[in-house]
């Protein structure tokens, strides 16, 4: 037999894995950024810091990611959620080819991944034979799952790289005892908890099972040199990465982000209630990524596991049970981040190699059968695990930021939006952040009616530049895959969020609800100024949201506001809202206005920080022609010494200061200050936030020319 046919009956599955695995990587490398397949948040993401680091330097941000919009400032978010060497390395892509295509950046990752395809068959062959290292090779390439996460930039393929290349050290060490070995997987094991903490418990834990499964016993005096290696690898990482946030942000808020982190991804203090979602969680994406196949394999492993016991070990003829140590080394970081798990998509990827190697072992098993029974069974394992994770893959109908699209809306807004914010239908902010230079903001509202008060509202506090919405056409496609636990967590919608392709059409009904009111509205007083495919781009100015309130004010002039009268409602803008009773008559109050604000990104989100003192603001809208007039006021309570000022079209009439009650006051309009359109804007400002008890009551407002006053 030549040495041709020999690699191929040895190798020959695993060689056409690895090339399918190839063909499809580099085959859709050109792809631009999918919406709804992969990790689309931490591509973009990575993409972003690795913009900071090649624009301000690595010593200079202390190898720390940055993720934000615009210059970097001190409040710029240092990001350290997870260890940062993903950033690091496309810091030093945008370094070395500039703000390249993602589908550049994508050549390394596949790369990686196809490497790690190499370490990995040729630990599992050292371990369960040829047959099964072949078939897992097969399994792991044609699955959805792994295919999704293969090629992303952030930490899958530099985790799968590092660390299956430490256990292929790992493994040759045990069986030739060579030095250098031990040098490379102190750098391996490094650079994988680096990487990501996925691998923190799974790594260390399939070291310990590659040990035994050699014959070796953990506590073997010659097996130290290779423990001492893998936990320094482990313990320099721990001690680079802390170290690295304690230079970034002080050694109390390295403590404050520790604790942090455990409670975002393993409680549910910052996010909505998950535990009873782990159990459909799991079962549905294992139906859906790992094959009905996993439940028949996992249910012959525990009736093997069962008949051992009541037989005091004696050997059953069933399938090896050795791949149950990998359901073990992947148990421990998803139960430890179980938030995680419910939330995203890769913590299901801890289960990967278990799935794989179990089902290969146990093709195996069938195929060493010799009988024509068990190895045609053989081949139908794994023909029906190959078409089914095929029918997912070839029904899962991706979406993208087309790059053409991207830079329209991108030169746009850079020419054109002032803000560091824009609204927009889409789920995933991220993107946005990258590609257009700016945080999305979020609408907390349902209805119209709250929409024209969050806009006020808005305007107000973040000044009267015109802000920019986009609206994607395909919002609800987009969603389909990813991001759907933010949606669907708080009613409870496991199954939406674990399988959501049979729900396809109820998902998008729903989501076009939610969003229908916003849409409208921003559709309604928008002007469309830019439409790139699958988006569309509106801008609204703050004169947009009065045309609703100036069409209830009628061709009449306004000569008295009667705030008893519910009448009063249609002049009402901003701050007098809430009905308020008095020892001189019943009145309106304002609310409790906040300052002037600016967004800042931080690691719960996009923060609404005040720029000044608050005060507190009544806007009325009204009409009255140009003339000499009178402006009379009733306003009642107020703290000793409190100052309200009043403003007519944005000039001051003057101030009046509060004893225990204001009573009537008076000011004088001048000519000059109305505007000719006959529209009026009437502002009054108090200089301190009220309490309640404290708050100021307007009973009336009177307007009449100055010749008729008393």
């Amino acid at each position: 037999m030549s040495t041709w046919q020999r690699t191929a009956r040895t190798h020959g599955l695993a060689i056409v894995a690895w090339l399918w695995a190839a063909a499809f990587l580099f085959g859709t490398r050109t792809q631009p950024l999918r919406m709804n397949w992969g990790d689309t948040m931490s591509d973009s993401n990575v993409q972003t810091s690795g913009r900071y680091f090649a624009r301000y330097g690595f010593v200079n941000l202390r190898f720390t990611p940055v993720i934000d919009v615009g210059p970097l400032r001190p409040d710029s978010l240092r990001y350290t959620h997870y260890p940062p060497l993903p950033d690091l390395v496309n810091g030093v892509q945008q370094a070395l080819f500039g703000e390249a295509d993602i589908s550049t950046f994508r050549i390394f990752a596949d790369l990686l991944t196809l490497a790690s395809l190499v370490f990995l068959y040729r630990w599992v062959r050292s371990l369960w034979g040829d047959i099964t290292a072949n078939v897992t090779l097969v399994l792991l390439t044609t699955n959805m799952l792994w295919l999704q996460y293969a090629d992303t930039i952030h930490h899958v393929p530099l985790y799968w790289f590092c660390g299956f290349a430490t256990l292929d050290l790992v493994a040759r060490w045990l069986d030739d005892g060579k030095g250098r070995r031990l040098l490379l997987a102190v750098a391996t094991t490094f650079l994988c908890m680096m990487a990501s903490y996925d691998y923190f418990f799974f790594l260390p834990l399939a070291v310990a099972a590659t040990i035994w499964m050699k014959g070796r016993r953990l506590r073997d005096r010659a097996v130290r040199p290779l423990l001492a290696a893998i936990v320094g690898g482990v313990t320099l990482a721990v001690l680079t990465k802390f170290s690295l946030v304690a230079w970034t942000t002080g050694f109390g808020n390295l403590v404050d982000d520790f604790v942090f982190q455990l409670h975002e991804r393993a409680t549910s203090k910052h996010s909505m209630s998950y535990r009873a979602g782990i159990a459909p969680t799991f079962f549905y994406r294992t139906i859906r990524f790992f094959t009905p196949v996993f439940f028949i394999v996992l249910g012959l492993q525990v009736v093997a596991i069962v008949h051992r016991l009541r037989r005091r070990g004696e050997e059953t003829g069933m399938p090896s049970l050795s791949p149950l140590l990998l359901l073990a080394c992947g148990v421990p970081f998803v139960a430890l981040f179980s938030q995680l798990f419910v939330e995203q998509y890769h913590p299901m990827l801890q289960f990967m190699p278990y799935y794989a190697v179990s089902t290969a072992a146990f093709v195996a098993w069938l195929w060493e059968q010799r009988g024509r029974a068990g190895r045609a069974l053989a081949v139908v394992a794994v023909l029906v695990a190959v078409a089914w994770e095929g029918r997912e893959i070839a029904i899962f109908d991706k979406t993208f930021l087309a790059r053409d699209d991207a830079a329209k809306v991108h030169d746009y807004l850079a020419k054109n939006d002032k803000r560091n914010v824009i609204f927009t239908n889409s789920w995933a902010d991220a993107p946005t952040r990258f590609y257009f230079e700016r945080h999305v903001l979020g609408i907390p509202v349902s209805t119209k009616a709250d929409m024209d008060y969050f806009m006020t509202h808005f305007f107000f506090e973040d000044g009267d530049e015109p802000v920019h919405y986009i609206d994607f056409n395909d919002v609800d496609q987009s969603a389909i895959d990813k991001h759907l636990y933010g949606i669907f967590a708080a009613e409870k919608k496991w199954t939406w969020i674990a399988d959501p392709i049979p729900h396809k059409a109820e998902i998008s009904e729903y989501l076009r609800r939610r969003s229908e009111k916003p849409d409208r509205v921003f559709r309604e007083f928008g002007r469309l100024v830019a439409d790139a495919g699958r988006m569309r781009v509106y801008v609204l100015d703050r004169q947009a949201f009065d045309r609703a309130q100036i069409a209830s004010l009628g061709d009449e002039e306004t000569t008295l506001i009667d705030f008893n009268d519910d009448s009063s409602t249609k002049y009402k803008v901003m701050g007098i809202r809430y009905n308020e009773k008095t020892e001189s008559g019943p009145g309106f109050s304002w609310t409790i206005s906040r300052p002037l604000k600016h967004y800042r990104f931080t690691m719960q989100g996009l923060m609404h920080e005040p720029d000044g003192r608050p005060v507190s603001t009544a806007v009325l809208r009204l009409r009255s022609t140009p003339a000499h007039r009178r402006l009379r006021i009733m306003a009642l309570r107020g703290a000793p010494a409190q100052q309200i000022e009043v403003r007519w079209n944005g000039t001051s009439l003057g101030r009046a200061e509060s004893p225990a009650d204001w009573g009537e006051l008076s000011f004088d309009i001048p000519k000059q200050a109305f505007d000719p359109s006959g529209l009026q804007r009437l502002e009054i400002h108090t200089d301190q936030v009220n309490e309640y008890s404290l708050a100021v009551a307007l009973r009336w407002i009177r307007i009449e020319p100055i010749e008729e006053a008393r």
